[in-house]
């Protein structure tokens, strides 16, 4: 699926648009050939575009952390920016960026974080959630301050 088909098909659908994964949307074309980091960059400044003509519509996608960043965060207790997969295009593209964090201690007890990874022109906010979702239990629990880096 290319940004322009998932946006065009969501316009026809709906008002707002969710995509599962970003790195399952096709390169835009064009930048088949370019570097992954290139592709992503290229596909996330069209969907930008896209999403702000016309009709304005909101998005959220899904995208993953890198290896080095579960690791990371598993140390220092939380998510940052950079842990995230193609981080610089994805931090200068997005205007929120959110993380869903959960630690081995968080996961036993049913809870998880939400971080605010990157804003523009706001504070970075974070919650603490109840997150079982596999009984369809996910709440907010309030807002949270992140533990310094270790």
């Amino acid at each position: 699926c290319t940004v322009e088909h998932l946006v065009r098909k969501a316009k026809s659908l709906g008002d707002a648009l969710y995509i599962d994964q970003l790195t399952f949307v096709e390169p835009s074309p064009g930048s088949e050939r370019k570097q992954r980091y290139q592709q992503v960059g290229d596909s996330l400044h069209e969907l930008k575009a896209l999403i702000g003509s016309g009709r304005r519509m909101p998005c959220i996608m899904a995208h993953q952390i890198n290896r080095d960043g579960v690791k990371a965060a598993e140390k220092t207790g939380h998510l940052e920016m950079y842990h995230l997969a193609e981080s610089a295009e994805v931090e200068r593209t997005a205007d929120r960026v959110y993380g869903l964090w959960q630690s081995d201690s968080l996961r036993d007890v049913g809870r998880a974080w939400v971080q605010t990874l990157a804003a523009r022109r706001s504070a970075l906010v974070h919650w603490e959630i109840i997150w079982r979702p596999f009984i369809g239990q996910i709440e907010g629990r309030g807002q949270i301050t992140l533990p310094d880096a270790a």
